[in-house]
């Protein structure tokens, strides 16, 4: 077989391939890359010695930040404050849902982007040719590695180039390509995985609320890094769409009737950790309405909930875009003028206007919402002055761009850190740990010196190895979020195997064209082992659009069955966000991989999985469900119990594949003690052997349920994750994995969504992705609620 050193020269000069986007051929160096600029983008050039605000308390850095800010607030006309929290249009002549604010030139300041893109890259421009943003595999890929030390570094590769294009001078690419890349980015979307149609699956990872609280606090702590009084907020982390926002059908007028149970039990958790744990400084409120109220405007989510119980009175929000015209729209009724629904969400505690043109001045391109609501007294400027001291605050004075300069930790990173050699390593080494090993029967690993067809729609796409959100533009001069100087998977195989490998793409993702189909399966034929790629695109499912049903579109099945009907060693790989249906095509003697959107170095990753060089798999983030589960789930049906149930902690179903399932190329066995203290604190340690003969990572996950059910709670979890870890085994090795499990994990959630502590037998059980491999019982003497939570306000209010 090749050798591994053979292996990495290869993808050495694979990534330089990747970095010259092929076709360009430029040579990048240092020089040619753009310098830092005199000062960064959205900086406060009037503190700048000497200019127009200098000698003014706001720019004093030896002041408090609250006193400053408060001072800069008290010397703005209510049109310099309305200029503040939505987007000038007129001035910037940039679009309303990139939210360029109008600065306020007098005092030194200079507008800035309020939306930038973070969910798996920052949303930018290239900057040279090669050099564009990291763009990392989809969510739901790094939410199967369970691994948080990889989402930390996620995050902070995407602070890091973030601050490189703000030092720079960097911009926006999508929608408007002059909006200045300043130091807010939206992301991580935590929203929960509730319906596999979703059509914006692929940006969030999983259907397990600890799962995703989990990855959303790591990406949150890269993103946002120093948070104490000594340090600068390296970028300002917003998470997405708070809350119950996780179907794209109706989604501007769509009002979910939830309980208090499931939105507690479900549907908060995930933000709860990312706000409490991670210390998000932002959220973005979605286009739902709950229970009456849209998002935007709920003041018992924005402000009794994060605010008040979870003790962030510093939380600003923003405004998806249009939400505030959604509440004026004919399904909703919430608002009849533009005055009643700016105050509406002024009110509800919604800060900053994004694309809706309902706060600033009708001289910014407003629509006079804001001022004619403080006109007629529907709200206060009082509340107008508290939400532009915590956009203010959050977005311009945490992140430093008050400040002078040179003392600043962030201020020298230049462009040389954008796609980095790092930050590229970090990109392969995401996408190999965010694939799932379903099935094996000893296809894989893939044998040298034989040859390889790769075949099936993904076998020659680009655009689609990629998540529905993504970077701006990913190649010089290239198209805004598409292109093709990545290579497909089929160019990766061809490029990295020792024998000869053929590609044909037999049918497309989805049509009825069968002209192709006949030279691929010659070409499968005449191939020693076969690599048939499958699955959805952007097309299929994207932010807008939810799929009808989850089965493979187009002739794909019928032209998979074929092709595993010739008998060869053949390995089927999944390429999609939500779950894949492919009841019929489990049966038989291949192998079966789920890659989701491996991103640019996904063919790469891939090719290192299957042929065995690494084996570093992760466990499924997701229940994938057989065909019929969605003609007995209605799309927009919040209840999580209901049967057959959703998601793995209530589906009572036979999937497919369970959450948690994964296998190895080699073999773990797992052995586990525990010990329980007096609050009811328990120790697991455990010892994972691999028994194979090649490295490997393992997963081991806890899980929690219990005989008890809560108070007015009408169900309970089948079972909950309530701790994970990663762990790199050498093969023929053992090495320890401990958990400490707090008596609040053995929490569940009653009937007024209350965090309680139920009395009766409750159990722990620990698995590798298949049966338990342990399991502790936990009496809980006496019942004890662990979090009161405000009750639900009435319908409607």
């Amino acid at each position: 077989g090749m050798s591994s050193l053979m292996i990495m020269m290869r993808l050495a000069v694979l990534a330089l391939v990747v970095a010259s986007c092929k076709s360009e051929g430029i040579k990048v160096t240092p020089a040619s890359l753009p310098p830092i600029a005199e000062h960064p983008n959205c900086y406060f050039w009037g503190c700048l010695p000497g200019n127009v605000s200098s000698h003014l308390p706001f720019c004093n850095k030896s002041l408090s930040t609250s006193f400053r800010v408060k001072d800069l607030v008290s010397r703005l006309t209510l049109d310099e404050k309305l200029g503040l929290i939505g987007p000038d249009t007129n001035g910037t002549k940039v679009g309303q849902c990139t939210d360029v604010d109008a600065g306020v030139p007098r005092l030194g300041i200079p507008g800035c982007t309020h939306l930038v893109e973070d969910n798996s890259g920052v949303g930018s421009e290239c900057i040279a040719p090669g050099v564009c943003a990291t763009n990392f595999p989809g969510p739901t890929g790094l939410a199967s590695a369970m691994n948080r030390s990889l989402w930390l570094l996620k995050g902070q590769v995407i602070s890091t180039e973030q601050r490189a294009l703000n030092n720079i001078g960097g911009t926006k690419g999508f929608d408007y390509p002059n909006a200045p890349i300043g130091l807010i980015g939206f992301g991580p979307n935590i929203n929960l995985g509730r319906d596999p149609r979703w059509g914006r699956y692929s940006e969030v990872p999983g259907e397990d609320p600890f799962l995703s609280g989990s990855y959303g606090v790591q990406i949150v702590r890269g993103m946002q890094e120093g948070t104490d009084a000594h340090n600068y907020v390296k970028v300002t982390a917003a998470l997405k769409h708070f809350t119950l926002y996780n179907a794209e059908t109706n989604r501007f007028f769509q009002n979910y009737n939830v309980t208090a149970f499931d939105l507690w039990d479900s549907y908060l958790p995930a933000f709860a950790m990312g706000f409490k744990i991670g210390g998000a400084l932002g959220a973005m409120c979605s286009y739902s309405s709950v229970n009456g109220v849209p998002l935007c405007a709920n003041n018992y989510l924005l402000d009794t909930v994060v605010r008040k119980h979870w003790s962030r009175p510093d939380t600003h929000y923003q405004s998806d875009c249009g939400s505030i015209t959604n509440m004026m729209l004919d399904d909703v009724h919430y608002s009849a003028t533009n005055a009643s629904a700016a105050a509406a969400a002024m009110n509800g505690g919604c800060d900053m206007d994004d694309g809706n043109g309902f706060y600033p001045p009708r001289a910014n391109g407003g629509n006079g919402g804001l001022p004619d609501a403080l006109v007629q007294g529907l709200t206060t400027i009082s509340k107008v002055d508290t939400a532009v001291t915590r956009v203010l605050t959050n977005e311009r004075f945490v992140t430093g761009l008050a400040d002078p300069l040179k003392d600043q930790p962030y201020t020298t990173i230049g462009a040389s850190a954008i796609n980095s050699t790092e930050h590229q390593a970090a990109n392969l080494d995401a996408a190999l740990q965010s694939m799932v090993l379903l099935q094996n029967t000893g296809v894989l690993p893939l044998r040298q010196g034989k040859t390889i067809a790769v075949v099936g729609p993904h076998a020659v796409s680009h655009r689609d190895l990629l998540s529905d959100y993504i970077i701006d533009q990913l190649c010089w001069h290239g198209p805004m979020r598409g292109g093709t100087c990545w290579p497909t998977i089929g160019e990766a195989f061809q490029h990295l195997h020792n024998s000869p490998v053929t590609v044909a793409e037999g049918v497309e993702i989805n049509s009825t064209n069968r002209t192709m189909i006949a030279a691929a399966l010659h070409a499968a034929t005449e191939a020693d082992q076969v690599v048939l790629c499958l699955g959805v695109g952007n097309n299929e499912e994207h932010e807008g659009h939810d799929r009808m049903n989850i089965a493979l579109p187009g002739l794909q099945e019928a032209f998979a069955l074929s092709v595993l009907a010739l008998g060869k060693p053949t390995v089927i790989v999944l390429v999609n966000g939500g779950p894949l249906a492919i009841d019929s095509l489990i049966a038989g003697t291949h192998s079966i991989v789920e890659a989701f959107y491996p991103s640019t170095r996904g063919g790469e990753a891939l090719y290192l999985q299957l042929a065995g060089k690494t084996n570093r798999w992760g466990k499924l983030p997701m229940t994938i469900y057989p065909k019929e589960y969605t003609a007995q789930v209605d799309l927009h049906d919040v209840s999580m119990a209901k049967p057959p149930g959703r998601t793995y902690r209530y589906y009572t179903g036979q999937a497919l594949w369970p959450f948690g399932f994964g296998l190895s190329l080699t073999t773990f066995s797992t052995t586990c003690l525990s010990t329980t203290a007096a609050d009811l604190e328990v120790t697991v340690n455990c010892r994972v052997t691999n028994q194979g003969s090649i490295d490997g990572d393992e997963v081991v996950m806890v899980f929690h349920n219990s005989s008890a059910l809560p108070d007015g709670a009408s169900a309970k979890p089948l079972r909950s994750l309530v701790d994970f870890e990663r762990i790199s085994v050498p093969a023929g090795t053992t090495l320890p994995v401990s958990f400490t499990l707090a008596g609040t994990k053995l929490g569940l959630t009653n009937g007024n969504g209350d965090w309680v502590q139920v009395k009766g037998m409750h159990w722990y059980s620990v698995t590798t992705g298949g049966p338990s491999v342990f399991a502790v019982d936990v009496n809980v003497p006496t019942t004890t609620i662990l979090d009161k939570v405000p009750p639900l306000p009435p319908y409607g209010k």
